[in-house]
């Protein structure tokens, strides 16, 4: 059973529409093949299934809602989730025999303990050394300048997550 950080929150990354005559079996199929080479991907269900490959709603982060699918991107440094829902819409009346698809997606990064812990030693180092060292005035303003840029890379978001949901919105758009 893998271990998902529970209080990573999984924000709203928007959602794509697409039609196709093919049924929901086909959709879900078509969301997994983009999905699967992202990284550890799992099938959520109610009871955890029988496959390795699939997981309990519960363990995954409390934020999560609903979903069909669970993507784990997660490194060491950081903890990166992507969830996905798909849903059925009803029948268009103009266009027989073709069936309205939504999916959902939410993703949520969050930092390791290492990437943490490593960020927050890093500020007080580099803020306290320049001080306690008796450097001059341009040392001391360089290393609050390079203490507030390590907070701020504690707090960013990860670009490489959101190009990623991108991509998977662009690959599921189906002519």
């Amino acid at each position: 059973m893998p271990g998902f950080d529970k209080k990573t929150q999984m924000m709203d990354a928007g959602s794509v529409f697409y039609k196709t005559p093919d049924g929901f079996g086909y959709a879900l199929g078509a969301v997994k093949s983009v999905l699967t080479p992202l990284g550890k991907l799992y099938e959520v269900s109610e009871d955890g299934g029988k496959f390795s490959e699939s997981v309990r709603l519960g363990d995954l982060p409390d934020s999560i809602e609903e979903a069909d699918f669970f993507l784990d991107c997660s490194t060491p440094w950081r903890n990166r989730y992507i969830s996905c829902k798909v849903e059925d819409s009803p029948m268009d009346p103009e266009t027989e025999g073709t069936h309205r698809y939504a999916v959902r997606l939410r993703e949520g990064n969050s930092n390791t303990l290492l990437r943490r812990s490593l960020l927050i030693c890093s500020a007080v180092i580099l803020l306290l050394v320049p001080f306690l060292c008796g450097w001059g005035f341009i040392a001391k303003m360089a290393g609050l300048c390079v203490s507030v840029l390590c907070l701020w890379l504690l707090v960013s978001p990860s670009e490489s997550q959101q190009k990623k949901v991108e991509h998977i919105k662009e690959s599921l758009k189906f002519p």
